[in-house]
């Protein structure tokens, strides 16, 4: 499952922000709330940081941990966090298949990471972040979703050529294997979780999502 993001590190940040404008940010933030008080919290792929650097100002206690295979962008998270704040935060350069998890988390965030990953992978690595979370914690997912060509308005026809474009770009910069979005939500409820919210953006498909981990 190697999939390197450093040849983007740098430049990432500009290219949503020129592509999507504040758009994926703030469907980043739309559960953010529920983190509040979690103690112990897990982020899947976190990139250039936009989540963490808004997480650290709403919860001033909770300890972090980041799994991240790309230097650039765990270099780039941590220059996003505050220098009273990095006791609590913790980066780990590996791949999640990788990860041994010391303790188990109350939450855990996963934003534009999935889509990254053939559905077989997917099958292999929601196992591993059930088993993350203490029974009862949750995770918040955000990520794109693939629609059907059937909307009269073209909306759904400009998403189907958007997603591609993404693929190629990515899947030639990064090296990812996938080349569209598998359905996370039937893997997830297949493993254990549940869904207890969902939210989509009205202009782009970009569609977040809050689990829980079931009581087992």
């Amino acid at each position: 499952m190697s999939v390197c993001f450093d040849k983007v590190a740098a430049v990432y940040g500009f290219l949503e922000k020129a592509l999507f404008g504040s758009n994926l940010q703030r469907m980043r933030l739309q559960y953010l709330n529920r983190m509040e008080k979690s103690k112990q919290i897990l982020l899947v792929g976190e990139g250039c940081g936009f989540f963490l650097e808004r997480l650290l100002e709403v919860n001033d206690k909770a300890v972090i941990t980041v799994v991240e295979p790309s230097e650039g962008m765990i270099d780039q998270a941590k220059a996003r966090v505050p220098e009273k704040d990095r006791e609590r935060v913790f980066f780990c350069n590996m791949t999640f298949d990788r990860f041994v998890p010391s303790v188990t988390f109350d939450a855990a965030g996963t934003f534009f990471y999935w889509d990254c990953f053939r559905e077989d992978q997917l099958k292999a690595l929601l196992p591993k972040l059930f088993v993350s979370l203490k029974a009862e914690g949750f995770l918040i997912n955000v990520d794109f979703f693939e629609s059907t060509l059937t909307d009269e308005s073209g909306f759904k026809l400009t998403h189907f050529i958007m997603l591609r474009f993404l693929y190629g770009f990515f899947g030639f910069a990064t090296g990812i294997e996938s080349t569209r979005v598998s359905e996370i939500e039937p893997i997830a409820l297949a493993n254990g979780f549940y869904a207890i919210d969902t939210c989509l953006d009205e202009k782009l498909p970009v569609k977040g999502q809050v689990f829980k981990r079931r009581f087992v």
